[in-house]
Protein backbone atom coordinates (compact mmCIF):
# COMPACT_ATOMS: atom_id res chain seq x y z
CA UNK A 1 0.00 0.00 0.00
CA UNK A 2 2.73 2.56 0.85
CA UNK A 3 4.39 1.21 -3.18
CA UNK A 4 1.39 2.61 -4.34
CA UNK A 5 0.82 5.50 -2.09
CA UNK A 6 5.01 6.56 -3.24
CA UNK A 7 3.94 6.06 -6.97
CA UNK A 8 0.70 8.53 -7.11
CA UNK A 9 2.87 10.71 -4.73
CA UNK A 10 6.01 10.67 -7.38
CA UNK A 11 3.45 10.93 -10.34
CA UNK A 12 1.77 13.87 -9.09
CA UNK A 13 5.33 15.42 -8.27
CA UNK A 14 6.35 15.26 -11.73
CA UNK A 15 2.74 16.26 -13.29
CA UNK A 16 3.52 19.67 -11.31
CA UNK A 17 6.88 19.50 -13.02
CA UNK A 18 5.68 19.43 -16.54
CA UNK A 19 3.17 21.91 -15.93
CA UNK A 20 5.85 24.31 -14.17
CA UNK A 21 7.80 23.78 -17.24
CA UNK A 22 4.72 23.73 -19.88
CA UNK A 23 4.14 27.58 -18.43
CA UNK A 24 8.01 28.51 -17.70
CA UNK A 25 8.26 27.69 -21.48
CA UNK A 26 5.39 29.48 -22.87
CA UNK A 27 6.37 31.59 -26.54
CA UNK A 28 7.82 34.98 -26.37
CA UNK A 29 6.29 37.80 -26.72
CA UNK A 30 6.31 39.77 -30.40
CA UNK A 31 8.75 42.63 -28.62
CA UNK A 32 10.39 40.24 -27.21
CA UNK A 33 11.26 38.30 -30.82
CA UNK A 34 11.78 41.70 -32.61
CA UNK A 35 14.62 42.35 -29.68
CA UNK A 36 16.16 38.81 -30.11
CA UNK A 37 16.16 39.00 -34.30
CA UNK A 38 17.12 42.84 -34.60
CA UNK A 39 14.13 44.46 -35.76
CA UNK A 40 15.73 47.76 -37.80
CA UNK A 41 12.94 49.64 -36.38
CA UNK A 42 14.22 49.69 -32.60
CA UNK A 43 16.89 51.79 -32.37
CA UNK A 44 18.87 50.64 -29.48
CA UNK A 45 20.94 53.77 -29.03
CA UNK A 46 18.31 55.71 -28.27
CA UNK A 47 19.25 55.92 -24.51
CA UNK A 48 23.01 56.98 -25.60
CA UNK A 49 22.21 59.89 -27.33
CA UNK A 50 21.45 63.52 -26.11
CA UNK A 51 18.63 65.17 -25.51
CA UNK A 52 17.37 66.87 -28.25
CA UNK A 53 15.79 69.85 -26.41
CA UNK A 54 18.96 70.36 -24.22
CA UNK A 55 21.40 70.35 -27.24
CA UNK A 56 19.11 73.06 -28.64
CA UNK A 57 18.76 74.95 -25.67
CA UNK A 58 22.54 75.09 -25.54
CA UNK A 59 22.96 76.07 -29.32
CA UNK A 60 20.42 79.02 -29.10
CA UNK A 61 20.78 80.42 -25.24
CA UNK A 62 22.04 83.86 -25.06
CA UNK A 63 23.26 84.48 -21.42
CA UNK A 64 24.97 87.60 -21.52
CA UNK A 65 23.25 90.83 -19.81
CA UNK A 66 25.14 94.29 -21.58
CA UNK A 67 26.60 95.04 -24.31
CA UNK A 68 28.14 98.06 -26.51
CA UNK A 69 27.52 98.96 -30.29
CA UNK A 70 29.47 101.10 -33.04
CA UNK A 71 27.61 101.54 -35.53
CA UNK A 72 27.46 104.18 -38.30
CA UNK A 73 24.21 105.59 -40.50
CA UNK A 74 22.65 108.06 -43.10
CA UNK A 75 20.24 110.72 -41.53
CA UNK A 76 17.38 112.52 -43.22
CA UNK A 77 16.26 116.05 -42.30
CA UNK A 78 13.36 117.78 -42.90
CA UNK A 79 15.55 120.92 -42.29
CA UNK A 80 16.05 122.93 -45.72
CA UNK A 81 19.57 123.43 -45.55
CA UNK A 82 21.30 120.34 -44.55
CA UNK A 83 18.65 117.16 -45.12
CA UNK A 84 21.34 114.59 -46.01
CA UNK A 85 23.89 113.78 -43.01
CA UNK A 86 26.19 111.12 -42.12
CA UNK A 87 26.08 109.94 -38.42
CA UNK A 88 29.16 107.52 -36.51
CA UNK A 89 28.63 106.62 -32.55
CA UNK A 90 27.64 104.05 -30.14
CA UNK A 91 25.22 102.78 -27.93
CA UNK A 92 25.69 100.97 -24.54
CA UNK A 93 22.76 98.81 -23.17
CA UNK A 94 23.30 98.77 -19.14
CA UNK A 95 23.24 95.36 -17.50
CA UNK A 96 20.75 94.19 -16.33
CA UNK A 97 18.41 90.38 -15.84
CA UNK A 98 16.08 91.23 -18.19
CA UNK A 99 14.58 93.18 -20.41
CA UNK A 100 13.66 96.06 -20.33
CA UNK A 101 16.91 97.79 -20.17
CA UNK A 102 18.51 101.59 -20.33
CA UNK A 103 20.40 102.64 -23.14
CA UNK A 104 22.44 105.45 -23.51
CA UNK A 105 25.11 106.41 -26.56
CA UNK A 106 25.91 109.54 -28.56
CA UNK A 107 26.84 110.08 -32.22
CA UNK A 108 28.89 112.56 -34.17
CA UNK A 109 27.84 114.68 -37.00
CA UNK A 110 30.35 116.46 -39.19
CA UNK A 111 29.63 119.41 -39.59
CA UNK A 112 27.01 119.70 -36.71
CA UNK A 113 28.08 118.59 -33.94
CA UNK A 114 26.34 115.06 -32.30
CA UNK A 115 24.00 113.75 -30.47
CA UNK A 116 23.14 112.32 -27.27
CA UNK A 117 20.82 109.50 -26.68
CA UNK A 118 19.18 108.13 -23.54
CA UNK A 119 16.39 105.31 -23.93
CA UNK A 120 14.37 102.08 -22.35
CA UNK A 121 15.10 99.18 -25.22
CA UNK A 122 12.68 95.99 -24.44
CA UNK A 123 14.30 92.87 -26.12
CA UNK A 124 11.96 90.11 -27.87
CA UNK A 125 13.62 87.01 -27.69
CA UNK A 126 16.31 88.35 -25.54
CA UNK A 127 18.06 84.96 -24.67
CA UNK A 128 17.75 83.77 -28.19
CA UNK A 129 20.64 84.90 -30.99
CA UNK A 130 18.60 86.61 -33.28
CA UNK A 131 16.91 89.40 -31.08
CA UNK A 132 14.61 92.42 -32.46
CA UNK A 133 13.85 95.18 -30.31
CA UNK A 134 12.39 98.50 -29.63
CA UNK A 135 13.52 101.74 -28.49
CA UNK A 136 11.90 104.82 -26.67
CA UNK A 137 13.50 108.04 -25.43
CA UNK A 138 15.20 111.06 -25.97
CA UNK A 139 17.72 112.48 -27.60
CA UNK A 140 19.50 116.02 -27.65
CA UNK A 141 21.50 117.54 -30.45
CA UNK A 142 24.44 119.31 -29.80
CA UNK A 143 25.13 122.14 -31.85
CA UNK A 144 28.86 123.16 -31.79
CA UNK A 145 28.06 126.89 -32.88
CA UNK A 146 25.83 127.40 -29.81
CA UNK A 147 27.95 126.00 -27.48
CA UNK A 148 26.81 125.43 -23.83
CA UNK A 149 23.29 127.40 -24.80
CA UNK A 150 22.90 124.39 -27.06
CA UNK A 151 21.92 122.18 -23.77
CA UNK A 152 18.62 124.92 -22.89
CA UNK A 153 17.67 125.76 -26.61
CA UNK A 154 13.92 123.36 -26.10
CA UNK A 155 13.92 122.64 -30.31
CA UNK A 156 17.47 120.36 -30.05
CA UNK A 157 15.53 117.87 -28.03
CA UNK A 158 13.71 115.08 -29.87
CA UNK A 159 11.31 112.19 -28.70
CA UNK A 160 13.44 109.31 -30.56
CA UNK A 161 11.60 105.79 -31.37
CA UNK A 162 13.59 102.40 -32.87
CA UNK A 163 12.80 99.65 -34.08
CA UNK A 164 15.70 97.41 -34.85
CA UNK A 165 17.30 93.91 -34.75
CA UNK A 166 20.58 92.14 -33.82
CA UNK A 167 21.65 88.47 -34.83
CA UNK A 168 24.74 86.79 -33.86
CA UNK A 169 27.70 85.99 -35.86
CA UNK A 170 30.20 84.86 -33.38
CA UNK A 171 30.00 83.73 -29.82
CA UNK A 172 30.24 87.44 -28.46
CA UNK A 173 29.81 89.15 -31.56
CA UNK A 174 26.40 90.26 -33.48
CA UNK A 175 25.21 92.39 -36.71
CA UNK A 176 22.84 95.29 -35.10
CA UNK A 177 20.65 97.19 -37.81
CA UNK A 178 18.52 100.06 -36.51
CA UNK A 179 15.78 102.25 -38.06
CA UNK A 180 15.03 105.32 -36.06
CA UNK A 181 12.45 108.15 -35.54
CA UNK A 182 13.27 111.58 -34.14
CA UNK A 183 10.64 114.23 -33.87
CA UNK A 184 11.16 117.82 -32.17
CA UNK A 185 9.54 120.42 -32.41
CA UNK A 186 10.68 122.14 -35.77
CA UNK A 187 12.42 119.32 -37.34
CA UNK A 188 12.06 115.43 -37.69
CA UNK A 189 14.69 113.14 -39.12
CA UNK A 190 14.45 109.21 -39.75
CA UNK A 191 17.90 107.54 -39.33
CA UNK A 192 19.47 103.87 -41.33
CA UNK A 193 21.79 102.95 -38.99
CA UNK A 194 24.04 99.63 -39.24
CA UNK A 195 26.91 98.09 -37.01
CA UNK A 196 28.16 95.14 -34.64
CA UNK A 197 27.51 94.82 -31.22
CA UNK A 198 29.57 93.18 -28.41
CA UNK A 199 28.21 91.29 -25.22
CA UNK A 200 29.56 89.99 -21.72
Amino acid sequence: MSLDSNHISSESTSDVQSKNLESTSSPPSLDELNLMNGDPYIDKSVSNQPNVSEKINQNFYFPYRQALALRMGFLYSTEEENRWKSRLGFMYLWPKLASPQAELGADILPSIGGQIHFGVRTTFLEKTFFRPFVVWGLTHQVMAREGLATFVDIHNYFFRGVLGMEDRLRKKMSVRIELELLTGLGEQMVVLSFGYSWVW
